[in-house]
């Protein structure tokens, strides 16, 4: 059984790396988990598992939550408006 993100955090990527213009600011977006995360410089959302993790809509990811696995690039979305 593979984990993944909640679809809802998967459309909010997409929504970033397409640079939507009806987001609201990438400084309060929605988060879909109840956990707090410690450090959120960098990190704009995240759920039980994942953060979308970046600078800006080319060099964000969804990165797994927990550091210490070897396993932190999980999903990258498209430009082209597709989905994952």
């Amino acid at each position: 059984m593979s984990i993944k993100p909640k679809p809802e955090l998967l459309h909010l990527f997409e929504r970033m790396k397409n640079d939507d213009n009806t987001l609201v600011a990438w400084d309060n977006l929605p988060i879909f988990s109840e956990i707090p995360i410690d450090d959120t410089y960098g990190i704009f959302s995240w759920d039980d598992n994942f953060k979308i993790e970046g600078t800006c809509s080319a060099d964000i990811e969804i990165l797994l939550r927990d550091e210490t696995t070897l396993f932190e690039v999980v999903f990258q979305g498209t430009n082209q408006g597709g989905t994952i």
